[in-house]
């Protein structure tokens, strides 16, 4: 079954990214879901996949930033 809004797993956007973009850097990157969330629904790999650069779309995501 996959995980939505009925059981609380929705998407929300992040939060924690700094308006100053110079300041997101590998010593200052996480990422950040709820325990029920983890599994089942690949989540956790997804945000890991962003902590590595990986972006939703490549070819509309046009930005350069080392950290998606």
């Amino acid at each position: 079954m996959a995980r939505g809004e009925a059981d609380g797993c929705t998407r929300r956007p992040a939060r924690t990214v700094p308006k100053d973009r110079r300041l997101a850097c590998a010593a200052t990157g996480f990422a950040a879901m709820s325990w029920d969330c983890a599994t089942g629904d690949y989540s956790c790999a997804h945000e890991i996949g962003h902590l590595q650069s990986a972006r939703h779309v490549m070819a509309t995501d046009s930005g350069t930033s080392p950290y998606a």
